[in-house]
């Protein structure tokens, strides 16, 4: 097994520090975009959407997502559950909270488990506003103004 990456690509990064929270060790070959490594016939045959991360299983399959990867890391070594420890845990811990005034991860009993709140539960705190902008979004040429501001 050889799980393809680069280290300054963002992806990747999520598949590493998943591992580490595992503590699972898996051999790591390193592709630099830069230089084109994911474009080369071998890479291609891996993953010909040409990006990275890829897990190269014994077998030869490729696995070529990053939360992909991290499912099948989390179904080989189910201890510690960061992705849930039931149906439920699990679709709630892919869901997106609609806003932070409403997203509160920390239940009233101070267990840390995620859960999608209403805008009931929602604090009565407003956020506050941005200050207003000027007119002139470009400070070394003043006379190029944005779409917005032509409306």
């Amino acid at each position: 097994m050889k799980l393809y990456d680069y280290t300054r690509a963002p992806n990747p990064r999520r598949v590493r520090i998943f591992l580490a929270e595992k503590g699972i060790t898996v051999p790591v070959v390193q592709l630099d975009l830069f230089q084109g490594a994911h474009l080369t016939p071998e890479a291609l045959k891996r993953n010909p959407y040409r990006g990275l991360p890829v897990l190269e299983l014994d077998d030869g399959t490729c696995i070529a997502e990053s939360v992909a990867i991290c499912r099948y890391f989390e179904e080989l070594h189910p201890h510690p559950p960061l992705m849930g420890v039931d149906a439920v845990d699990a679709v709630l811990n892919h869901a997106i909270p609609p806003d932070d005034d409403i997203a509160d991860p920390v239940l009233e009993d101070g267990s840390d488990h995620h859960r999608i709140l209403t805008p009931a539960d929602a604090s009565p705190r407003r956020r506050p506003q941005p200050p207003a902008r000027s007119k002139v979004r470009n400070r070394r040429f003043p006379a190029i103004r944005c779409r917005q501001d032509e409306r």
